[in-house]
């Protein structure tokens, strides 16, 4: 079931990385709240997900503001923990994590 849902989550990175050239994290985050895990789970199969596709994928990940302006991207900071989850009771001004081309 594991291998099953990381291969849902890659299909949905590789569809939307190729129509738009960038992919917001928070979506896999979404795309887990539509499947039976536990939400311990969540960032494990993400990560998962993510680690598959950024190893065929020259990429970065960058903060963008919400609305999505990729022209404001600025560096995620080394060290700084991905965010595949998105608070939609947060603020409308945040910071999203999306990755890029490098």
């Amino acid at each position: 079931m594991t291998a099953e849902i990381v291969a849902k989550l890659l299909g949905e990175m590789e569809e939307y990385y190729s129509h738009f050239d960038h992919f917001p994290l928070y979506l896999l985050g979404w795309t887990l709240n539509g499947e039976r895990v536990q939400p311990e789970q969540k960032h494990e199969l993400a990560q998962r997900a993510f680690d598959q596709f950024t190893a065929g994928h020259l990429s970065k990940v960058v903060w963008v503001p919400w609305p999505l302006v990729l022209e404001k991207a600025r560096p995620l900071e080394p060290g700084t923990p991905l965010d595949f989850d998105l608070d939609p009771e947060g603020s409308g001004e945040v910071l999203l994590q999306v990755l890029v081309p490098a």
